[in-house]
């Protein structure tokens, strides 16, 4: 995990959503999954 954003550094999640994400719908995982790129390009870029 990133200390400063929060974010795994392998995967991009919040450990909250991967605590939560066999629970979490389908449609929450696709959207999360979506927004996994652009949290680790502007991780890269910080």
């Amino acid at each position: 995990m990133d200390p400063s954003s929060g974010f795994c550094v392998g995967c991009g999640r919040t450990i909250q959503e991967i605590g939560l994400w066999s629970s979490f719908s389908e449609e929450e995982r696709e959207k999360i999954t979506k927004d996994l790129a652009a949290r680790l390009r502007e991780e890269s870029h910080r």
